[in-house]
């Protein structure tokens, strides 16, 4: 073999193994989720699939749920004793537009928007809104959601939020009395 044939397969070799090795590394990363991800939150039904990219890899994972329907209910998924996911659902005088309320009152970055304005989300965080005003003493309910897990994207969180709207909106929370 002369010399650039061996330079030729040595690169060949060096980069396979890099393959190699990232595959391992992937898959060792999706194995190293201990616990079982959750089908609801807050009592409300999501798909596993749309919730996995928000949470990381690790041994347990705790629910927790704080606050009531009157008001603001949150909902967080700790792995491993940090929190690596947020949902909360407030309830807020009606009017405020997704991107007004994001920005003043959810600190959620307002990166993208849908056109008709229900939702508005970046990679780590998003809120959507649901106009019950006036049924519900002229309020509106905000989603809002939050994650400290950066492997997902901005359309995995749109996706999410789009799913749990749906589900949420199955309970009609408009038609709740307080």
């Amino acid at each position: 073999m002369n010399i650039p044939t061996l330079r030729a397969v040595g690169v060949f070799a060096t980069t396979a193994a890099v393959m190699c090795l990232s595959i391992t590394a992937c898959e060792e990363e999706q194995e190293s989720r201990g616990y079982k991800i959750p089908e609801t939150l807050c009592d409300v039904d999501v798909r596993p699939d749309k919730l996995a990219p928000f949470l990381p890899p690790g041994k347990e994972i705790k629910l927790n749920e704080e606050g009531d329907e009157d008001f603001r209910k949150v909902c967080s998924a700790s792995v491993d004793g940090e929190t690596a996911f947020e949902v909360k659902r407030e309830w807020w005088e009606d009017g405020w537009s997704t991107r007004r309320f994001a920005t003043v009152h959810a600190y959620v970055k307002p990166d993208h928007r849908t056109a008709d304005e229900k939702y508005v989300y970046s990679k780590d965080s998003g809120l959507s809104v649901m106009r019950c005003a006036p049924k519900r003493d002229n309020q509106d309910l905000f989603i809002v959601v939050k994650s400290s897990e950066n492997t997902a994207d901005e359309e995995a969180m749109l996706e999410f939020l789009i799913e749990y709207r749906k589900a949420l909106m199955k309970r009609t929370p408009c038609d709740e009395v307080e």
